[in-house]
C-alpha cells in the first residue's frame, strides 16, 4: 500500500468506514458520495457512503495472494 498516493477512480484502496471499520475496495466518486466496489461481488455488496465518512488510508501498489493448499 502506498499511503502517500492520491487515490483516482478505479484505485483499490483500504478505506477506514466512521473511523472504525477497515475494507479493501474499489474506489469510485459520485459527487459528494464514495462507491467502493469488492473485488468479490458473489459475497460482499457494493458499498454507498457519503464522502465525509470514508478516509483512504492507502492505495494499493501490488496484490500478492497467497494459494492455500488443496484440501484433503
Amino acid at each position: 500500500m502506498d499511503h502517500d498516493q492520491t487515490p483516482k477512480d478505479g484505485d483499490i484502496v483500504a478505506a477506514l468506514i466512521d473511523g472504525s471499520e477497515a475494507t479493501l475496495k474499489v474506489l469510485a466518486r459520485d459527487g459528494d458520495n464514495i462507491i467502493l466496489t469488492p473485488l468479490n461481488r458473489k459475497k460482499h455488496r457494493v458499498q454507498h457512503y457519503h464522502a465525509s465518512r470514508v478516509s483512504v488510508q492507502g492505495v494499493r501498489i501490488e496484490l500478492v495472494r497467497r494459494e492455500s493448499p488443496p484440501r484433503k
